[in-house]
């Protein structure tokens, strides 16, 4: 593995860890704090100790703060498949909002910062005088996370709408 990756997956290992235990708790003081006590003091970050970046990533997933936690993780080296680390990697959890870490490193990684997702609208036939298209429109999506509305000032059906008016401009009714 890429020095550079292996310093990228401990740091995500570390927000992980961190933002895992954190959420954890203060979810659980929540649950038996009285409205009126005084707060309970903050969960200390962990550390990650060790001679090599294998113990420190180790001293990470199998310390404390992870043992305190429900953690599912399990870190691959990618050229060889060796497991690097794992906690309970068959633990069936829901993801936490903060996995869109990892999906967006790795996309980033696999990708490039420069990748685009397309979304192509084809048509294949006749079209006849009065509009009608003899044929198919074909839609091929790759997964394109921006056309729901989020992206269009709220409006679900915006990207429809500027393929209808594509559409229309190539002379189909």
């Amino acid at each position: 593995m890429r020095l550079w990756g292996s310093r990228v997956f401990a740091g995500f290992l570390v927000v992980l860890t961190t933002l895992l235990s954190t959420h954890d708790s203060a979810a659980a003081t929540k649950r038996r704090r009285p409205a009126r006590r005084a707060r309970a003091a903050p969960t200390p970050l962990a550390v990650a100790v060790g001679a090599n970046f294998q113990e420190r990533l180790d001293s990470l997933v199998n310390g404390t703060v992870s043992r305190s936690s429900d953690v599912s993780i399990q870190v691959v080296e990618i050229d060889s498949g060796r497991v690097v680390a794992e906690r309970n990697p068959n633990l069936a959890l829901a993801p936490a909002s903060n996995m869109k870490l990892f999906t967006t490193a790795a996309a980033i990684d696999l990708l490039k910062p420069t990748f685009e997702v397309t979304t192509t609208v084809y048509i294949r036939g006749n079209i006849e005088p009065n509009g009608t298209l003899d044929g198919d429109v074909k839609i091929i999506g790759r997964g394109d996370p921006t056309i729901g509305g989020r992206f269009h000032d709220g409006q679900a059906t915006a990207v429809l709408h500027e393929w209808a008016t594509d559409l229309q401009r190539a002379g189909i009714k």
